[in-house]
């Protein structure tokens, strides 16, 4: 049997926003993490009349650590029996590299009916006390059974358990690879986080227990941001390459609903108020923020604000919304009961992201390009302090338990710690490659980081500041959202 394998190239088409020097497109990149700006990379196709596949391999049984193999190809097998192969995210699977859960492939299925999976080893060996053998394998696909649907628009997700005692034969000279395939038990929602992942178009759900992924969620182009409603189980996620606002249900994993914005709105980031009556959504392209009825999607307000609106936080009355604008470098203040807005501070260059105290009284903002935080008293409106943490900043968070703010910086692939009092650094977090959003597990003591380079998200105890978990997710992770936080 012969498996071809084809490339999807994505094809996205950037915006021009208006720039008022070169200075500012030649720090555009700078800020990408923000996750309000146009996309510069290719992302994913969206699925059109295709359905999606998303294969997990579970981590492997201690015994099973002294083999190795490589998988040729994997195929989703129709009824009638063709083969449809599915590009692979690793090929080989080996000691250290399946001991947590492991992404094997990603791919677009038409919709129907599919009896199983194939899979064809190209090489398998096992170490002994005399060194490593080579395991004879066979070169015909092995068929695994498990009956699925394959639906339009909607993402199916199978998990691979590896059988040790079953993939060896004939005196342990044979390999052949023993899956079993099942599908994610139903979870309690509490125990539940999400994250939206921009270049492919999707919602991963993960397990916060287990810190293993239970589920995706299609959603639509370049979803940019989570915000959930805890009560009812459900999310509205700006697709900021559709001018959208999706309403999902977080519970069925399935978009319920889409309010059409302008054209041109390019929606960044949304935040729903304590009441949950409202989403306040940025709308980076037209520099204004819409103010949306969560039950109906109806627009209930159009507020103008800053150049460049990409980061909202709404404080814990529900009556003030604090507006990051990015390009004019200020602070918009919605008074959100009246939808208009109240003030403007002038702020750092690039304001990119921003924290509360526990408290309410101060607001923390980090920049772009600037390398200091800024302290802004929320009653009073002015800027209480500006202190030097560290240029390449793209996000901040509060421990609501320490009121310690972590602080990524991309550029140095690591979070940096600082006491909230004295705003002296007091520990990091090296990570080692590009860090993107922040996420705070309060009840389970654990920092979540988007590593948008690699797909990935890293888990950190607060504690010891040591890393627990990767999860691999989708390309271009850029929110976190968790269904324990506040």
């Amino acid at each position: 049997m012969i498996f071809l394998y084809q490339k999807h190239d994505g094809r996205r088409t950037v915006r021009r926003r208006k720039v008022v020097s070169l200075f500012f497109l030649a720090v555009l990149a700078a800020a990408l993490l923000a996750g309000c700006q146009p996309l510069l990379h290719p992302s994913q196709p969206l699925l059109a009349e295709d359905g999606e596949i998303h294969l997990y391999v579970q981590p492997f049984p201690p015994e099973a650590q002294r083999l190795r193999f490589n998988l040729a190809a994997v195929a989703a097998v129709r009824a009638d029996g063709n083969l449809l192969p599915l590009p692979l995210a690793i090929s080989e699977l080996k000691e250290g590299e399946v001991q947590r859960q492991r992404l094997l492939a990603v791919g677009t299925l038409a919709p129907g009916e599919y009896q199983g999976l194939s899979f064809l080893v190209d090489n398998a060996y096992l170490k002994t006390e005399e060194g490593e053998v080579a395991l004879a394998v066979s070169h015909e696909p092995y068929l695994v059974e498990f009956p699925f649907l394959i639906t339009k628009n909607k993402a199916q997700l199978l998990l691979l358990k590896f059988n040790y005692s079953h993939a060896l034969s004939a005196g342990g000279v044979v390999f052949s690879p023993a899956f079993t395939i099942f599908l994610p038990g139903r979870l309690a929602p509490k125990v539940l986080g999400y994250v939206a992942n921009v270049k492919s178009n999707s919602i991963t759900i993960f397990d916060k227990n287990k810190l293993q992924v239970v589920g995706v969620i299609t959603t639509g182009e370049a979803p940019k941001d989570i915000a959930l409603d805890r009560i009812r189980y459900r999310a509205y996620v700006p697709l900021g390459g559709e001018d959208a606002l999706a309403l999902v249900d977080v519970g069925g994993q399935a978009i319920i609903d889409k309010a059409r914005l302008n054209i041109g709105d390019e929606p960044c980031e949304s935040v729903l108020t304590p009441d949950g009556n409202l989403v306040v959504t940025t709308n980076f392209g037209s520099d204004t923020v819409t103010l949306t009825d969560s039950t109906s999607l109806l627009e209930r307000a159009r507020i103008p604000v800053g150049d460049g609106p990409c980061g909202v936080l709404v404080d814990q009355s529900g009556r003030r919304g604090y507006v990051l604008n990015l390009w004019s470098g200020t602070l918009s203040v919605l008074d959100l009961g009246n939808r208009l807005l109240a003030a403007t501070l002038a702020v750092g260059p690039e304001p990119i992201a921003g924290a509360f105290s526990p408290s309410g009284d101060r607001l923390f903002v980090i920049h772009a390009i600037s390398p200091h935080l800024e302290v802004i008293d929320t009653r009073t409106l002015s800027v209480l302090q500006r202190v030097f943490v560290g240029s390449g900043l793209s996000d901040l968070v509060m421990d609501p338990r320490t009121e310690m703010l972590y602080i990524a910086k991309k550029a140095e692939g690591a979070v940096e710690i600082f006491d909230p009092f004295s705003l002296v650094a007091v520990d990091s977090i090296r990570v080692g490659e590009t860090v993107g959003h922040l996420a705070i597990d309060a009840e389970e003591g654990n920092l979540y980081l988007a590593l948008p380079d690699s797909g990935r998200v890293a888990v950190y105890d607060l504690l010891s500041r040591k890393r627990i978990a990767v999860i691999e997710v989708g390309r271009g992770p850029c929110a976190i959202t968790l269904m324990g936080d506040r």
